[in-house]
């Protein structure tokens, strides 16, 4: 059981490691908050163990955008943090000091998104991140799994091929 317990997590760190790459070369990172948000947790319940990859809750929407409607109290404020953090020019926004400006911008992008979404949400857009790597890794995992699990049905038979001939 421990050889599967270490094979899932091995799995589950490659997808945490495949996702960073992703956010990085489709240049959706900005302050890493995303890909740091990501744990791995094991839950026992008897002899049945669960494996989850976790995130904030931004990861309901990074691969198709977000959808209009409803937003955080705070909106306009994460989207300043995601301009400064990605280096967005905000000098030909309206506003007399660069602070207003930034402002300026960040409540017009929020105030965007609440009425119309994101950019790729609008253009039925999608950024694999990580629904190929997840498929990608569940294979692998599937056959890592049977080659352990035909070890340990050989060490069954052995054992019972031991006690036969006793």
């Amino acid at each position: 059981m421990e050889a599967i317990r270490q094979l899932v997590v091995k799995h589950l760190q490659n997808v945490q490691k495949g996702i960073a790459a992703n956010m990085q070369q489709q240049g959706r990172m900005a302050s890493g908050r995303s890909v740091a948000s990501l744990r791995i947790e094991e839950q026992t319940d008897g002899d049945a163990i669960r494996f989850l990859l976790t995130g904030g809750a931004q990861w309901a929407v990074m691969q198709q955008g977000r959808g209009p409607g409803k937003v955080p109290h705070n909106f306009a404020d994460i989207i300043k943090e995601w301009i400064t953090k990605k280096g967005i020019s905000y000098s030909n926004a309206s506003g007399s000091t660069p602070e207003r400006k930034l402002n300026s911008l960040s409540h017009a992008i929020a105030y965007s998104i609440m009425k119309k979404g994101t950019r790729l949400h609008r253009n039925h857009g999608y950024n694999d991140i990580y629904d190929t790597l997840l498929n990608e890794e569940t294979a692998k995992l599937a056959g890592e799994a049977v080659g352990i699990m035909e070890l340990d049905i050989d060490r069954i038979n052995d054992t019972q091929d031991e006690n036969d001939n006793a």
